[in-house]
């Protein structure tokens, strides 16, 4: 009966991780958008969006239905949970990968390209792309390590949007004709940051997992 149960659970967290492959896809296709001013793909990541939605509801709805017909105890309730919440986190970095590829849309042919803040938010990018990544791998095979690890990258994540916020303010005061473009580099770089904490959310689920009690990551 137990082994039947544990089937549910790891086919349950199972959707979380197809969930996370599909979301880095969506981020890395945005960014890949932005940057080539690719419109038919910007289109293409607002239809992935829907599919990413009926993952997180999927893995919603199967965590009620497990709750009220397996009624699992303390430490399967934490996963369940903790599962529940990643895939929520999933979804909000999915919507902020449409709303860069509604902005793609929106300014087709007003974009003025700033070759030094493509590659600023190249490198923003890449942390945070590894930072999904790293998140879920931990989340999946329970690795606290590694889930720490992840979090602490939070700070790298911190210091490039200082930085593209310091260049792209230089940028739009020395030249007026940039101040467009470069609201949406701070768009961008905002954004991105902002997944890095839905990342570290995904780090404290990890320990939220293993214990009684959330833990600190910091």
């Amino acid at each position: 009966m137990r082994t039947y149960y544990d089937d549910i659970l790891s086919q349950y967290t199972a959707k979380l991780s197809r969930m996370g492959v599909l979301v880095s896809q969506s981020l890395g296709k945005a960014m890949n958008a932005f940057q080539d001013k690719q419109v038919e793909l910007a289109h293409e990541i607002i239809a992935m969006d829907s599919q990413i939605n009926q993952q997180h509801q999927a893995i919603e709805q199967e965590a009620f239905s497990i709750i009220a017909l397996q009624q699992p105890v303390a430490d399967d309730l934490r996963l369940i949970i903790a599962v529940m919440q990643a895939s929520n986190d999933l979804e909000r970095i999915a919507d902020h990968a449409t709303n860069i590829a509604q902005g793609v849309i929106r300014l087709e042919g007003n974009f003025q390209t700033i070759p030094e803040l493509d590659g600023m938010i190249s490198q923003l990018f890449t942390i945070v792309e590894a930072m999904i990544t790293g998140a879920i791998d931990a989340f999946i095979i329970d690795d606290e390590d590694l889930a720490r690890q992840i979090a602490q990258r939070d700070d790298e994540v911190d210091a490039c949007l200082a930085e593209i916020h310091e260049h792209t303010i230089q940028y739009m005061k020395s030249d007026r004709q940039l101040v467009r473009s470069g609201a949406d580099y701070l768009y961008i770089a905002n954004s991105l940051e902002r997944i890095g904490d839905y990342m570290t959310n995904i780090c404290e689920r990890v320990l939220f997992k293993a214990s009684s009690s959330q833990e600190s990551l910091n």
